[in-house]
This record gives structure tokens, sequence and C-alpha cells, in this order.
């Protein structure tokens, strides 16, 4: 069992959605931070639909000990045949060049955790500028990690009585 298969039974969290839904144009060799957090909670899912194959899409998490980064490119999800859904979460759901249109999706099986900074950046193809088209992202948010906490154990031990 993990935390999110029992999360509706929880408190102290929320889902935070957002969505960008008008282009925005970042300069070539620039970055667009898209989600900037701080604080505690997952990566739940994200996507965002772009002009250029070689942008790079930026997830940063800290856990306890250290910031770690997961990137991808449409370009580079294309050569590796993360087309579809799969466990790790990246891949590329279109890939159309003559219209110049981009898809990266992250829906991992597992939402990604994040414990001090969870970021989702845009870094610019180096060359070209770069449209962000479209960009949604759902995280999972503690904002009361003291009636979380206090939950999680209720629900422990309620389970332990069984």
């Amino acid at each position: 069992m993990n935390i999110i298969s029992v999360l509706s039974c929880l408190r102290g969290w929320h889902y935070s959605p957002f969505d960008l839904d008008h282009p925005v144009n970042v300069p070539a060799g620039t970055e667009k931070v898209m989600i900037d957090e701080h604080g505690r909670g997952w990566f739940h899912s994200a996507m965002i639909a772009l002009n250029q194959h070689e942008a790079e899409i930026v997830i940063s998490y800290q856990d306890e000990w250290d910031l770690h980064v997961a990137d991808a490119k449409p370009s580079s999800l294309r050569n590796a045949g993360m087309l579809t859904p799969n466990p790790i979460g990246f891949f590329v759901s279109v890939y159309n060049t003559i219209s110049n249109v981009y898809c990266v999706c992250y829906f991992p099986e597992q939402p990604l955790s994040y414990n001090g900074i969870g970021k989702i950046t845009l870094r610019a193809d180096p060359k070209l500028d770069t449209t962000i088209l479209n960009f949604s992202s759902v995280l999972i948010k503690i904002h009361d990690f003291d009636e979380f906490k206090k939950s999680v154990q209720e629900l422990f031990l309620f389970a332990k009585a069984f």
C-alpha cells in the first residue's frame, strides 16, 4: 500500500490544478518556470504543448536530502519510443512536424513526491524561440502537515485494529 492509494481517507491536503491556455513565447536559450512550489506534496500529472521538438521539460524536486532533476525533450522521447503512457511518466503524445506541435505528458504510475522544492520549468530550444501552446498540471499539496500526519496515524491505528 502507498500513501496515494489512501489519500481520500486523509486530511490536510488538496489537489492544486493549473492551466495555461494562451500561448507564451520563451526566447531561445532561456527558461520559463511554470510551477514553483515550496512545501510538501506530489506531482500528480502535467502536459505541455510546444512548437519546438528540442525544448526541454524539467521537473526539479527535493526529498529530505537532495535536489533531483527529471527532464525530457519531445525528440528524445520519440526517439526512445516513449509514445504511450508508461510507469516512469514521461511520454510524447503528439509529434507533428508539419504543424510543429509537440506534446509531452507526465502521468507517472506513482506520483512523484517533493519535500521542500517542487518545480516544473521549460528550457527553450537553444537556437530557436519556443512557444508554449498549452500547459496543464495537477499537484497534490499538503497544506496542513500536522493534520495530514495526524490523519495518517489515525488511519494506521484503525487498520491495525482489524
